[in-house]
């Protein structure tokens, strides 16, 4: 099976606040994925200092 990782940041993690029912279904969504091992490590939040490229 194949890994990826996933990155997502935000420009402003205070312009985006989801609704009560929003953040049910993501938290429910994630832990199916988890539950069905397609989703092994949830990982850790970015940190919001300055983002720098690394060409592999």
């Amino acid at each position: 099976m194949k890994k990826f990782a996933f990155i997502f940041r935000l420009n402003s993690a205070s312009a985006v606040v989801p609704s009560a029912e929003q953040l049910s279904e993501r938290l429910a969504w994630l832990s199916d994925l988890t539950d069905n091992q397609t989703v092994i490590d949830r990982g850790n939040t970015l940190l919001s200092t300055p983002a720098r490229r690394i060409d592999a």
